[in-house]
């Protein structure tokens, strides 16, 4: 593994700050919340060949061809570091109002894991900040930078999204609230513009059941092979409303619309379930890697499927 890259650190006191720091440094810029992604991909980021070439205006009057020259960069370089910890009073809350339940981006996988209400309302949380890493990990990664990071495997990407969150978000021009739906674009890219930090997730607790599962090699300390999430909305037996959320199975997290549609207004026999587990699996559009097969991936969709859906009846 590589050293980390040299970069200048700053340490904001305020979101002001942060926003200012985001703007002059720009996309040079890398946002610190907990650094258990980012410095690692730094560490581990290859060196690639980059190629720059003097042709402007005056090079091309004086000569036939430009002068090129090759650098040696890492792929994912760090040059500005903008740790927002100090900022931590106001980001790394979990506070509930009625019915909604906010929690800080700040908060580590700890917090939301030990945190009262959040395994009252939603264990399916609860149970995947609990899963993330070692107990060291979950003590310094925080929610914000693991959605930040946006990589299909995230352990509460695929949760959130069956939970229905809202994404607060802020920068100069101010704040703006993403539907979960729409945070996600492609593998490692998400819908925040330059110069905003998410700020906090919001959840509504409207009386569902939830559960988690997910599969890896190892109980905890290996990234997630295949990830689901059940969310379900019952009137006694039957299904009023159905999410399931899928990770580590296709370019972004994603909804297993075709099982969600099938248990709608249907009472969730073994049989039901059953057949609702096929469709999830056929929602999903894995690859195959060095962690699992698409094959082998396809299957555990099925068989977590149905075991997720038994536990949030449970």
């Amino acid at each position: 593994m590589n050293k980390l890259s040299e970069f200048d650190y700053y340490e904001p006191a305020t979101l002001a700050e942060a926003y200012d720091l985001l703007e002059k440094f720009g996309t040079e810029a890398k946002v610190l919340a907990g650094g258990t992604d980012m410095l690692v991909m730094n560490k581990k980021s290859a060196f690639a060949k980059v190629e720059k070439s003097d042709c402007n205006v005056h090079n091309r009057l004086i000569a036939d061809t430009c002068a090129t020259t090759t650098e040696v960069k890492r792929v994912y370089d760090l040059k500005n570091v903008i740790n927002l910890k100090k900022i931590k009073p106001i980001l790394n809350e979990i506070a509930v109002k009625g019915d909604k339940l906010t929690i800080g981006a700040l908060a580590t996988m700890t917090q939301i894991n030990l945190n009262e209400s959040v395994k009252k309302h939603f264990p399916a949380l609860a149970a995947a900040a609990g899963r993330m890493g070692s107990p060291l990990v979950r003590n310094i990664a925080t929610m914000g930078g693991n959605v930040a990071n946006s990589s299909p495997a995230g352990e509460t990407l695929f949760v959130l999204l069956a939970l229905e969150a809202k994404v607060l978000v802020g920068g100069k021009a101010g704040n703006r609230t993403i539907d979960i739906n729409d945070f996600f674009v492609h593998v490692g890219k998400n819908s925040l513009k330059p110069g905003e930090i998410i700020l906090a997730f919001e959840l509504e607790s409207t009386g569902s059941c939830n559960a988690y599962k997910r599969f890896s090699p190892r109980h905890s300390m290996d990234l997630v092979v295949v990830g689901v999430c059940a969310n379900l909305w019952m009137d006694g037996k039957v299904c009023k409303k159905a999410n399931i959320g899928l990770g580590a199975v296709a370019i972004t997290p994603i909804h297993a619309v075709s099982a969600e549609k099938y248990l709608v207004g249907k009472e969730l026999t073994d049989d039901v379930i059953k057949e609702a587990a096929k469709l999830a699996a056929g929602d999903a559009k894995p690859i195959s890697d060095i962690r699992a097969s698409a094959e082998y991936r396809t299957h555990l969709v099925e068989v977590l499927t149905k075991r997720t859906i038994k536990e949030a009846l449970a």
